[in-house]
């Protein structure tokens, strides 16, 4: 925007008297003077809601598009109290709540509601981070997402660690979650190299990096849902890719 400063007829004529002194002849008329300054225009905060987005494919992909890339240090370690939080959330989604108030320290960061797929007809309760605070199109922490069928047949968790690097396991989990009506899917935040700093648990690997780190939103979503189950019996499944020299057999 611009800020602009019209001088007063009374300064014109200080600065008149100012410059006759000094010997400075100053012819007065109409003056007006004015100091224009530019000043840098910052894009408006967002929320990246995947709105087209009528599948949950067409869902996963768009999530996707909006996470931190390799080597863009977009991923953000949550706190302590952000992980605790986040526990929370994923527990009363599991029992069967979705439309309630996000803990003040998930507040505006995520988002919580109720997705229908025009697929299959089917509702399922949407965790997914949606804070975009620069506008630039990729979300500020890359916490992930957490997607439950409430009216599951399986007791089973579909999990992406890899998104982008093991190319489109996400998609094929969020299928898989799908087609066999399991309960959860969970899908790591952001690329597993998006930072340098190395993992706190396994230091050959980097802290963006959810299967192998637990200063994330994965750890404690796999947490909770241990707690949930208890001593009933399910299974989680993580989907990855593999080069094309890793199983050169297959």
């Amino acid at each position: 925007f611009f800020f602009a400063y019209l001088a007063s007829w009374r300064e014109i004529g200080i600065l008149s008297h100012l410059l006759s002194e000094r010997m400075v002849p100053v012819k007065m008329t109409k003056i007006c003077l004015s100091l224009v300054f530019a000043l840098p225009v910052v894009a408006g905060a967002v929320e990246l809601t995947c709105p087209s987005a009528t599948t949950l494919d067409a869902l996963v992909t768009c999530i996707r598009s909006q996470m931190p890339a390799s080597g863009s240090n977009g991923f953000v370690v949550p706190s302590s109290t952000q992980q605790t939080d986040w526990r929370w959330v994923v527990r009363q989604i599991l029992q069967g709540s979705c439309g309630f108030v996000l803990p003040a320290s998930l507040a505006g960061i995520m988002q919580v509601r109720t997705f229908t797929d025009a697929g299959n007809g089917k509702s399922y309760c949407l965790l997914m981070e949606v804070q975009d605070a620069n506008g630039n199109g990729v979300v500020d922490r890359g916490w992930g997402t957490f997607i439950v069928d409430p009216n599951a047949e399986r007791e089973l968790s579909h999990q992406a660690p890899h998104p982008i690097f093991d190319s489109t396991t996400e998609n094929e989990a969020a299928g898989v979650f799908r087609e066999t009506n399991s309960r959860s899917y969970l899908l790591c935040g952001a690329h597993r190299n998006a930072n340098s700093q190395t993992s706190s648990c396994q230091s050959s690997y980097q802290v963006a990096d959810c299967a192998h780190n637990v200063a994330n939103m994965f750890q404690p979503t796999t947490e909770e849902l241990l707690a949930f189950y208890g001593a009933t019996s399910w299974n989680a499944i993580q989907w990855h890719g593999m080069a094309a020299d890793t199983c050169s057999n297959v």
